[in-house]
């Protein structure tokens, strides 16, 4: 089963993920804040929590900008791709976009 990467959640936030169950299971990656002082070793730990990730997996671009875009770098790294979910407030559903080096491609 595919795996959806929720890269920080913060536990007192009103977001809810649930939608994103029909993509995979939904993974937490971080629950914390995350400072940008302590970014380097957060990087450290994101590469080796997404290791196994895979071109079915997909990433809730959520938190720190710093690990939104380290999540990005380590997916292409692993996968040769970016596999984002985007909430779609019209349409009340994450949409997801597979984005390769040369194309990106809207998944519904």
């Amino acid at each position: 089963m595919p795996e959806v990467f929720i890269l920080q959640d913060d536990p007192g936030s009103p977001k809810n993920f649930l939608p994103a169950e029909r993509f995979g299971k939904l993974v937490i990656l971080f629950n914390n804040h995350i400072s940008l002082h302590s970014l380097p070793r957060h990087v450290g730990a994101l590469r080796d929590k997404m290791r196994a990730a895979t071109k079915e997996d997909w990433i809730i671009p959520v938190g720190n900008p710093g690990l939104i875009m380290a999540a990005g770098k380590v997916f292409h790294d692993l996968t040769g791709q970016i596999n984002l979910l985007v909430w779609d407030r019209q349409a009340g559903r994450y949409v997801g976009y597979r984005m390769k080096d040369d194309c990106t491609e809207k998944v519904d």
